[in-house]
């Protein structure tokens, strides 16, 4: 199993209890990231981005030349996470994946090249929610199926046409009450269901070992 998340602690940590649980129960799994994550997680990690490449550039990258730091003016989430995000991390991701050729590859919400990398192999493809799901996302995803969709194929090794095709099951271990239209921030653009079969998770969190935190 591979799992594929963006660099960031909050994109990639998520997905590391579930790769722990999977590896416990004697799967073999291998976990593609940014280069700051080798060897920092309890699973065998890979390189899924270029070496030293952080989201928090792609944010940088994004506000840049900004008045004020504004976001841009298109949907933000298409930019940061298709024109920004996605030419870092595919190549390196779709060289892990065509390497290794997985039985499942586990991608977190926010990372399009992952998806697009194990789309490319006609991999089977769960996405995990980390912002939850609203229309946006149905925007990011139908961006990348109209940029990429040629090369894409389904389990069946047929062509994804459409959003459905896309991604096989959705992980979900956002409560109900968090899915709410309306509930949580607006980064986290809930308002709608997943347009794919859906799979509830009991959330559970995970961080590296350290000192403890003083009282």
């Amino acid at each position: 199993m591979l799992f594929a998340a963006v660099p960031a602690h909050g994109h990639t940590y998520p997905l590391v209890p579930l790769a722990v649980a999977f590896q416990s129960l004697g799967a073999e799994v291998l976990f593609a990231t940014g280069s700051q994550f080798q060897d920092r997680l309890p699973v065998p990690t890979a390189l899924g981005a270029e070496p030293g490449w952080r989201l928090v550039d792609g944010h940088a990258e994004a506000f840049r030349d900004r008045p004020g730091g504004r976001p841009p003016d298109d949907d933000f989430a298409q930019v940061l996470f298709i024109d920004i995000t996605s030419p870092h991390l595919l190549e390196p991701t779709s060289a892990v994946v065509e390497q290794w050729r997985p039985d499942l590859v586990v991608v977190e919400q926010t990372n399009v090249a992952g998806v697009v990398a194990a789309k490319r192999v006609a991999a089977p493809t769960a996405l995990f929610s980390v912002v939850g799901w609203g229309p946006r996302w149905d925007g990011v995803y139908d961006a990348a199926i109209e940029r990429w969709g040629p090369e894409l194929r389904g389990i069946d090794g047929s062509a994804v046409g459409a959003l459905t095709d896309l991604v096989d099951v959705y992980l979900e271990a956002h409560p109900a009450f968090l899915r709410e239209a309306g509930a949580g921030s607006e980064d986290a653009a809930f308002g709608s269901l997943a347009p794919f079969p859906t799979l509830d998770l009991a959330p559970h969190a995970w961080s590296e070992p350290g000192p403890p935190l003083p009282n």
